[in-house]
């Protein structure tokens, strides 16, 4: 669900393990929010933004 945010961790090196980490959540609950099953929580959103290094909003970087 969330290819952009998939395809600028790839570009930057960043594994999801890595990314699970960097949020303090483990992995598969990860994968669950990056599939879309379960849902981000605003911290993280920005958490995200901020290691991906992105250039548009938060709310773009996920579709919002």
């Amino acid at each position: 669900m969330y290819d952009e945010i998939k395809r600028k961790l790839k570009v930057l090196g960043i594994s999801k393990h890595s990314l699970a980490v960097e949020l303090d959540i483990s992995y598969n609950p990860l994968l669950l929010k990056l599939n879309g099953k379960s849902k981000f929580t605003l911290d993280e959103a920005i958490k995200i933004h901020s290691i991906t290094k992105s250039t548009e909003s938060v709310e773009e970087l996920f579709g919002f």
